[in-house]
């Protein structure tokens, strides 16, 4: 409708119910289809064939959209809904040298900037608001909110059916006989294991967690944090597989997106149906499974789970509609706030495609604010707001060679580093690691393809040892790269046996500097890409925009690209 005349769609998803209410291209016969597919055909059929979208159905990280594919098109139009991806992407647009709008919406909330390579702050100049975190001790012993027993029902659902973690805060139910008798021999540990151990039958299983979990454990807590009942009420445990059992099975709730608040007995025989209905019909994903906040088991798991425990700690319950937005940190979209972000963007499009290469892309490009309010001027009200486009950011660890600084205790496993540092933190996919210390380099860790087998066995092995076993001291300096993002950076380490005690949910500093000098040591001198580093920059940025965007194009020919577009999601 703007002129475009092509766009290549990505997207991994498939259509949910929940969709259905912030956009205009799904309806109710497209769930459960992808989004990609049914976008594109209602997109084409909408315009009558005057514009060609390809669709593609699959992760935008994978390893196929390369930079070379990202250089295939004029623009980008980002519209996705987690961090890691939009970061992802961003690097991609650098390293391929492609302007990318980057947009998102929260509820009344929204906002649309471009990133125009080598001109403008890109994503990361700016880096997202750190999520909430909370008191391992509140988690653990004493909650006193909805989201404390949300946030301890995900940690259960991980330690049930996800893969292993150290780090779980609920990993010692899976260590202690929480079952076994005060006397007598101590059971094998295969029998102590909360997990399943693929021989218990469904019933056993629903039995052992939930006996372990809302008794036992629950009567613990109450010694444990003895102090903390002095000003409430102590936690009450609960028999849930005698209240499961008080009536039919029927009466299991099913109704995810219902804003009505489930009974207690409700609760507690959905959380035995779902128990028993991972091992029945789910088994082979045991260990593996991700939370997904659109996986109904999973939901509903986490619900009863949430809902037993606030019941257990005197909290108030909350509805299977809210506890899928906490759990996903979800304020739920809104189709017309929506609707204005896409306008938004496609004006942004249009700009850059239409923009002489001798333009300065900051005399014409814009970030934009959609507002909940209007915001009166003198020229009236208004519920958008324009501010210019900056220079990127000095201390940008992705565009302009920065240095991070690491404040992390040196007992922590590399795999630690690399989960929650590396690649939780820093959005790096296949990094590898290079460790200096006293002059002397060495590879700590490598991933991604073409490595031998013997090597894979020695980066697992090291990736199980401590930073301090693989000689990585404070003052000792990480050369992370990734091959597959273009992307290598200097990390600088000083070890803090505080970070991360018990009662303290902060696990570990990432901060940044800038070099004197840039360094063309190590690894930044193998690796071709961008030296990373950090802001100290406070800007907000909306991250949650559910929906598909599209963006169609033309051939411009003054600006000798070639002619598709792309949006992903």
């Amino acid at each position: 409708m703007s002129g475009f005349q092509r766009v290549t769609l990505i997207d991994l998803d498939t259509i949910d119910v929940s969709n259905l209410n912030r956009q205009f291209l799904f309806r109710k016969e497209h769930v459960g289809q992808a989004k990609a597919k049914v976008a594109a055909a209602a997109i084409e059929k909408m315009l009558h064939g005057k514009c060609k979208v390809d669709p593609i159905v699959g992760n935008v990280k994978e390893e196929r959209f390369s930079a070379k594919f990202f250089g295939d098109f004029d623009v980008v139009l980002n519209a996705l809904d987690n961090l890691d991806a939009r970061r992802h992407v961003n690097r991609m647009c650098l390293n391929a040298k492609v302007p990318m709008v980057e947009s998102g919406s929260t509820g009344y909330l929204g906002q649309v900037t471009v990133v125009h390579p080598g001109k403008t702050e890109c994503y990361d100049c700016n880096p997202a608001p750190v999520p909430k975190t909370y008191a391992v001790c509140t988690i653990r012993s004493t909650p006193e909110k909805p989201v404390h027993c949300v946030v301890w029902a995900k940690q259960l659902f991980e330690l049930l059916f996800g893969p292993e973690d150290e780090s779980n805060l609920l990993a010692d139910l899976a260590k202690n006989d929480e079952d076994a008798e005060e006397e007598g021999p101590t059971p094998p540990a295969e029998e102590r294991s909360l997990q399943w151990d693929g021989k218990q039958s469904p019933d056993e299983f629903a039995e052992r967690v939930l006996k372990r979990v809302f008794w036992n454990d629950v009567l613990k807590q109450r010694e444990v944090a003895e102090e903390a009942w002095s000003t409430r009420a102590p936690p009450e445990p609960l028999d849930v597989l005698k209240i499961a059992k008080q009536n039919d099975e029927k009466d299991v709730p099913t109704n995810l997106l219902d804003q009505l608040v489930w009974t207690k007995e409700q609760n507690a025989k959905c959380i035995l149906h779902v128990l028993k209905r991972f091992v029945e019909r789910r088994k082979d994903e045991i260990g593996n499974i991700q939370f997904d906040k659109d996986d109904d088991d999973i939901l509903a798991f986490v619900t009863s789970a949430a809902n037993l425990r606030a019941a257990v700690y005197g909290v108030e319950l909350s509805s299977a509609f809210a506890v899928k937005g906490i759990a996903g940190n979800i304020i739920h979209a809104i189709a017309t706030t929506n609707a204005i972000v896409a306008a938004l963007i496609v004006l942004e499009t249009i700009k850059i495609v239409t923009m002489d290469q001798e333009t300065n892309p900051k005399d014409v490009s814009l970030t934009t604010y959609v507002k909940r309010f209007p915001n009166s001027t003198r020229r009236g009200k208004f519920l958008v707001q324009t501010e210019k486009l900056q220079a990127p950011n000095r201390a940008c660890f992705v565009c302009s060679k920065g240095r991070l600084e690491l404040e992390i205790d040196l007992s922590r496993k590399l795999q630690f580093l690399i989960d929650k540092v590396i690649r939780g933190n820093l959005g790096m996919i296949n990094p590898s690691i290079y460790a200096t210390t006293a002059g002397n380099v060495n590879i700590i860790y490598e991933s991604g393809e073409g490595l031998e087998p013997d090597e894979v066995e020695m980066y697992e092995s090291n990736a199980r040892k401590s930073l301090s076993d693989l000689n990585v001291g404070s003052g000792s300096t990480l050369e992370v790269g990734d091959l597959s993002q273009s992307l290598n950076l200097s990390i600088l380490v000083t070890h803090n046996s505080a970070l991360g005690g018990e009662g303290d949910p902060v696990e570990f500093s990432v901060k940044g500097t800038i070099p004197e000098a840039a360094s063309a040591e190590a690894f930044s001198s193998a690796v071709d890409g961008e030296v990373p580093q950090t802001s100290d920059g406070n800007k907000k940025r909306r991250r949650e925009d559910d929906g598909v965007v599209f963006v169609p194009t033309t051939k411009k020919e003054k600006l000798e690209m070639p002619s598709d577009l792309i949006e992903i999601e």
